[in-house]
């Protein structure tokens, strides 16, 4: 029996879990059928995979104590949450 297809939105939403890894072989399956049929999506995968790639390559930096307090801040006053500090 032949399966449906993923559609271009449903493609591009599994794509963001790429770097995470997707749980589900069949998913994985369709995804990279869907791509090989679909040159706008299989775009869209190969940009998404240079950026991840550029962006894993960018230096880590301590961001200063001032700006981590605004950050802090908002997140405090919208979720309670705190914003992690590297340890040095």
């Amino acid at each position: 029996m032949r399966t449906r297809m993923l559609s271009c939105s449903r493609t591009v939403t599994l794509l963001t879990a790429y770097p995470f890894g997707l749980p589900d072989g069949q998913m994985d399956r369709k995804v990279r059928r869907h791509l090989r049929a679909c040159p706008r999506c299989a775009s869209w995968a190969r940009s998404m995979r240079a950026a991840v790639a550029f962006f894993g390559t960018a230096p880590t930096i301590e961001a200063p104590a001032s700006v981590r307090r605004r950050v802090e801040a908002v997140l405090g006053s919208t979720s309670g949450s705190t914003v992690a500090r590297k340890e040095t």
